[in-house]
């Protein structure tokens, strides 16, 4: 999600859609406090990768191909670049709604187990009914309406709403128990517990690229 928010802020500046390589962040953006995991194929959060992107940029996708594992990072050509990141306040809706009305899609984090079973529909029961809501997925946010968020998944069209899932905006004001932070977006010493609000945790860590421009 990381990568497609890139790509969407890019083509938002410059009206171009690049397929840009998230094996760039894969094999080369460091995460020395194990921020959501360990790096790599084992995670990490997309401020990571926005504040690795402003300082090196990101390869396209052609010229560094997903390989699915952790490579060796050797040199490559950036094809776009940033500034760096804005993040917003953390389980805030109505920044959320404004963020997304004003500047574009952001990078979210989510509990997302629950999701393997959606197919359609404006999703409720996520998390909450003494069920922890442990962040484990990066998706992107796109969009809103009065009763949900639309969500950009990464499972592919075939999964969803051709991709897509609707979280209902019911539980905005709602924060859950995450017990498992490490999965998420913590970095260390990691808390025991922290709060996510919204459907799916979907408001707890929201941000987006900025400044994004050709390398």
């Amino acid at each position: 999600a990381s990568t497609e928010t890139m790509e969407s802020h890019f083509a938002i500046a410059s009206g171009q859609l690049l397929e840009l390589a998230p094996q760039t962040y894969v094999n080369c953006a460091p995460n020395p406090q194990h921020c959501g995991g360990t790096g790599g194929c084992e995670g990490s959060i997309p401020e990571l990768a926005f504040n690795f992107t402003a300082a090196h940029g990101i390869a396209l996708e052609v010229d560094l191909p997903y390989r699915g594992r952790d490579h060796a990072c050797n040199k490559y050509v950036p094809a776009v670049t940033c500034g760096g990141y804005s993040k917003l306040p953390a389980n805030d809706a109505t920044a959320l709604e404004t963020a997304l009305a004003t500047v574009g899609p952001l990078a979210v984090n989510v509990a997302a187990m629950p999701w393997e079973i959606y197919g359609g529909g404006i999703f409720d029961g996520g998390c909450g009914a003494g069920k922890s809501c442990d962040l484990d997925h990066v998706v992107q946010a796109v969009g809103y309406a009065k009763d949900y968020w639309i969500v950009r998944n990464s499972w592919g069209t075939g999964w969803g709403e051709d991709g897509y899932i609707r979280l209902t905006r019911a539980n905005d004001g709602v924060t859950y128990e995450d017990k498992r932070p490490a999965d998420g977006v913590a970095c260390e010493p990691f808390p025991q517990v922290q709060h996510v609000g919204g459907e799916s945790g979907v408001l707890f860590d929201m941000s987006y690229p900025t400044g994004v421009k050709k390398a």
